[in-house]
C-alpha cells in the first residue's frame, strides 16, 4: 500500500515555516520532482539513490517544496484544515462527556438531604434558609476574623414601623412582637372578657388624644396638688414642713414614679418563713446602658422648659433648671455607678429617720398584710448607693428635690396629657434609648402594663401557641442548669469542695420561667379582676391610671417573697435575687419569633436562652460567693487568682473585676452544649441550603443565631452600631474551641483556643 498520503502531510506542515524563504527557487527544481512523480506511479522497483544523489535531492526538495504544494490535488490542499477541525470537535465531545454537570436543584437537595438529615423539609427551615440567606456575608467577611460584622453587618429590623426608628435591636424586634400579641388580645378580648375588659378599658383611655388634648392639664393639676406639688416650680416659701420621702412615697404608690427608690418584700435573710420589706434603686434614665449621662443633663434641662409650658409657667428661674438638672444627673450617676450584684443588708428602720417616714407613707393602711406585719426591720438592695441617696437628698435643697419629684410626676403623667416632648421621656425610660418614638398604640400598652401587670402577662399567655412553647421549653432551662455544672466540674483549679457548693447553690436555687406561677392559673387572676376599683366613674383617664396602679401596688406586696416578679413582662435578660435565692427567666429570654412560629420545641431556642440564663447564674455564683448572708464561700484566694489571670489572658476589658469575658466563653460553651445534648449529638436537621448553595451545619447557625441576639443598628449614622455586648460576644466565641471547630478556624486566625487561657 503506497504511504504517499503520509509523506505529502509532512511536506505541507513543513512548507508554511519556509514560505518565504523558498518561494524565489521553486521553478529550478520542477523536473526533478516530475520525474520521481511519474516513477512512484508507475510502480517501479528501481533501486533508491546512493547517499550522493540523497543530498541532491534533499537539497533540491528544499528548494522547490513551494511548487511542489501548489501541485496537489484539492482534496490534499485541506486536509490540514481538516485535521485541525476534527481535533477541536474531538475536544468538544471529551469536555461534553467528562465535564462537571450542574445538577438539578431536586437532585442536589436529595443529596444534601441524604447528608445532613431532611433539610428544609418544614415552613420553618425554608424561613431559616431565607433569613440566613439574606443576612451573612459569606465570602466578604471572615467569620473567624469579624464574627459580629459577618453576622449583623447586614441585619436589619424585620418590623415595619422600626423604620423611624433611630437605633433598632433583634431585642427590640422582639419586645415589638410582644406587645403586638398583647395589642391583638385586646381587639380580640371575646375569648377572655374578664381578663380584657380592664386592660382594653384603661387602654382606650390612653388612645383617647381628642379627649386628651380636650381636658388638657385639669387632671394632672389636681393630682399635683394631692403631693403638694402644684406651681411648679415650687419657691422656697411654698414647701413649708412637707416632706419630700413622704411625697416620694406617695408617688410611688399611686403612679409608680420610682424617683428616689423602690419598694417590694422578700425573704428575711436570717430569719426562716418570714418576709421583709425591701428598698431598691430609683429608675434613672442612664440603667439600660444606651443612654450617657451627658445626655441625661440634656434630657432633663429640655423636660424642665417643657414641664414650664404645661402648667403655663411664664418663666422658669436658670438656677431652677440647672439645680433640678443637676439633681437629676447626680441621683443617675449613683444608680449608674452602684456594683452589680444583689448586695443586700438588713437594717433598723429606727435608726433611719428617712427610710422609715418613706415606708411608713408607701405602706400606709396595709401595715398589717405586707411583710406580715414586720415592720422593725427593711431589706436594703445596694446599701451603699442607698446611703448615697439619702446624703445626697440630706444635702440638697428641699425645694430643688421637690421640683424633682413634680417633674417625674409630669413625665410619668404625660400619656393622659396633651402632647409634649415629656412623652418622649417616658419612652426613654420605658424602652431605654433615646431618639425612639414609638406608636402610640405601643406606648399605651406599656402604660396599661404598668398599672395592670398581672392581667398583662395573663393577656400575653392566652395565647395558646405561645403558652404550649413554654410549657414544652422548661425542660430546657434545667439542660443549661446540668451542662453548667458539668462545664464547671471540668474546670480543673476550682477544689472539689468549692464545686460541691456550687452544685449545692444550683441545686436549690428557685427558678421562675416566663412569668409569675400564677399568670397562667385562672383561679388567682379571676380573684385580681374581681378585686379591681370600678373606674367607670372616673372623670379622667389619669385617674384610671392611677386607681388601677394602687390596687396593682398592694396586690403584688401582699403576695409575699415567693410570688413575687419584680419586673415587666417586657424585659430581655434573666436575673436573680438572693432572698429567697431565685432565678427569673423572662419570657423574651426566647427567641419570640420561634416560639410563635411552629408552637414547637426548637433546640435553636438555646443559641438566645442559654447564653443568657448562663451569664445570670454565673454572675449569681460570684455574688453569692461575696454576700455576707449568702453560703458558705466557694471563691478562694488561689481560685480567684486562676480566674482574674484567665481574664486577662482572654483580654477581658470591660467589668474587669466582675469576669465579663470569661463569663461570656463558659456562657458561650454551656450554650453550645446543652444544644448539642438536646439535639442527641445529631444536629444534621438543622442543617439548611443557603440560597448560594452553601451548607450550614447545624452548630454554624447555633452560633450565627447566638450573635443575632445581640446586633443592633443605629441608622443616625447609617451603620451597625458597634455596640460592646456584640463586640464582646465575638471576642468570647473566638475563644470558644466549639466556634472554632463550626467555622474550621485555622491556627491562623485571631481566634485563639479556649485552653490557651485555661479555661
Amino acid at each position: 500500500m503506497s504511504k504517499e498520503p503520509k509523506g505529502r502531510s509532512v511536506i505541507s506542515f513543513n512548507v508554511e515555516r519556509s514560505r518565504s524563504k523558498l518561494s524565489t527557487s521553486s521553478k529550478k527544481t520542477g523536473s526533478y520532482y516530475t520525474t520521481t512523480r511519474s516513477t512512484r506511479e508507475s510502480g517501479s522497483t528501481t533501486a533508491p539513490p546512493t547517499s550522493d544523489e540523497t543530498q541532491v535531492v534533499v537539497r533540491a526538495g528544499e528548494q522547490s517544496a513551494y511548487r511542489n504544494v501548489e501541485l496537489e490535488t484539492g482534496r490534499e490542499k485541506f486536509l490540514y484544515p481538516a485535521a485541525v477541525c476534527l481535533a477541536f470537535l474531538l475536544a468538544l465531545v471529551l469536555c461534553f462527556l467528562f465535564w462537571p454537570k450542574e445538577e438539578p436543584p431536586a437532585k442536589r437537595r436529595n443529596e444534601i438531604d441524604n447528608r445532613y438529615g431532611a433539610t428544609c423539609s418544614s415552613g420553618a427551615c425554608l424561613r431559616r434558609a431565607s433569613y440566613l440567606s439574606s443576612i451573612l456575608s459569606w465570602g466578604d467577611v471572615e467569620p473567624c476574623e469579624h464574627f459580629d460584622t459577618f453576622v449583623c453587618g447586614q441585619w436589619r429590623s424585620r418590623l415595619t414601623s422600626a423604620a423611624s426608628y433611630y437605633s433598632t435591636s433583634t431585642d427590640g424586634d422582639y419586645v415589638e412582637i410582644l406587645e403586638e400579641k398583647v395589642h391583638a388580645f385586646l381587639q380580640d378580648g371575646h375569648r377572655s372578657p374578664k381578663v380584657a375588659q380592664p386592660l382594653k378599658f384603661l387602654h382606650d383611655e390612653c388612645m383617647n388624644v381628642r379627649r386628651i388634648d380636650y381636658e388638657g392639664v385639669e387632671a394632672l393639676m389636681d393630682l399635683m396638688a394631692q403631693f403638694s406639688l402644684k406651681g411648679f416650680p415650687l419657691r422656697t416659701t411654698l414647701i413649708g414642713n412637707v416632706s419630700v420621702w413622704r411625697t416620694a412615697a406617695q408617688l410611688l404608690r399611686k403612679t409608680g414614679t420610682a424617683a428616689l427608690l423602690t419598694i417590694g418584700v422578700a425573704s428575711h435573710p436570717v430569719v426562716n418563713n418570714m418576709d421583709v420589706v425591701a428598698l431598691g434603686l430609683p429608675e434613672v434614665l442612664s440603667s439600660s446602658g444606651h443612654v450617657e449621662i451627658n445626655e441625661v443633663i440634656r434630657l432633663y434641662t429640655e423636660a424642665v422648659f417643657s414641664a414650664g409650658k404645661i402648667v403655663k409657667t411664664e418663666y422658669v428661674p436658670p438656677g431652677d433648671i440647672l439645680a433640678i438638672a443637676r439633681f437629676a444627673s447626680n441621683i443617675d450617676q449613683l444608680v449608674r455607678e452602684a456594683p452589680g450584684g444583689t448586695k443586700a443588708q438588713v437594717e433598723r428602720l429606727e435608726s433611719h429617720a428617712e427610710l422609715e417616714e418613706f415606708v411608713s407613707a408607701a405602706l400606709r393602711g396595709f401595715e398589717g398584710v405586707v411583710a406580715g406585719g414586720a415592720m422593725s426591720d427593711v431589706l436594703v438592695w445596694s446599701p451603699d448607693a442607698t446611703h448615697s441617696i439619702l446624703d445626697l437628698v440630706a444635702n440638697t435643697e428641699p425645694r430643688t428635690v421637690m421640683n424633682y419629684l413634680g417633674l417625674r410626676l409630669m413625665i410619668q403623667s404625660s400619656p393622659f396629657t396633651p402632647y409634649s416632648k415629656l412623652l418622649d421621656l417616658l419612652s426613654v425610660f420605658i424602652y431605654g434609648k433615646t431618639g425612639m418614638v414609638p406608636p402610640r398604640w405601643r406606648l399605651c400598652v406599656r402604660v396599661m402594663e404598668r398599672a395592670l401587670r398581672p392581667l398583662t402577662f395573663a393577656a400575653a399567655f392566652a395565647n395558646s401557641r405561645l403558652r404550649k412553647t413554654t410549657s414544652n421549653l422548661t425542660g430546657m432551662v434545667d439542660t443549661v442548669f446540668v451542662e453548667l455544672q458539668h462545664e464547671i466540674d471540668d474546670l480543673p483549679y476550682i477544689a472539689q469542695p468549692s464545686k460541691r457548693q456550687i452544685r449545692e447553690i444550683l441545686s436549690t436555687s428557685d427558678v421562675k420561667v416566663f412569668g409569675p406561677s400564677w399568670a397562667t392559673n385562672a383561679a388567682p387572676v379571676a380573684e385580681y379582676v374581681k378585686n379591681l376599683p370600678d373606674v367607670t366613674k372616673s372623670r379622667w383617664g389619669l385617674d384610671t391610671f392611677v386607681a388601677y396602679h394602687e390596687y396593682t401596688f398592694f396586690h403584688v406586696l401582699t403576695g409575699g417573697s415567693r410570688m413575687r416578679w419584680s419586673r415587666s413582662i417586657f424585659s430581655v435578660d434573666c436575673w436573680h435575687e438572693m432572698h429567697p435565692r431565685s432565678v427569673y427567666v423572662p419570657l423574651l429570654a426566647l427567641n419570640l419569633s420561634q416560639a410563635l412560629d411552629e408552637g414547637r420545641v426548637d433546640a435553636l431556642q438555646l443559641s438566645r436562652l442559654g447564653p443568657r440564663l448562663s451569664r445570670c447564674l454565673f454572675d449569681m455564683l460570684i455574688n453569692e460567693a461575696g454576700s455576707p448572708n449568702g453560703a458558705a464561700s466557694w471563691l478562694s484566694d488561689e481560685t480567684w487568682t486562676k480566674l482574674l489571670a484567665a481574664e486577662a489572658c482572654l483580654e477581658g476589658r470591660r467589668d474587669y473585676l466582675r469576669l465579663a469575658r470569661f463569663r461570656d466563653v463558659l456562657a458561650a460553651r454551656v450554650a453550645f452544649r446543652a444544644f448539642f445534648k438536646t439535639t442527641g449529638g445529631k444536629d444534621d436537621e438543622y442543617a439548611v441550603m443557603l440560597s448560594s448553595g452553601r451548607v450550614m451545619s447545624g452548630a454554624q447557625i447555633f452560633f450565627a443565631y447566638l450573635m443575632l441576639q445581640f446586633c443592633e443598628r443605629n441608622d443616625g449614622l447609617n451603620q451597625t452600631e458597634n455596640i460592646a455586648a456584640s463586640i464582646d460576644w465575638a471576642a468570647a466565641l473566638r475563644n470558644s474551641d466549639e466556634f472554632r471547630g463550626a467555622y474550621n478556624c485555622t491556627h491562623r486566625s485571631v481566634a485563639k483556643k479556649s485552653t490557651e487561657c485555661a479555661t
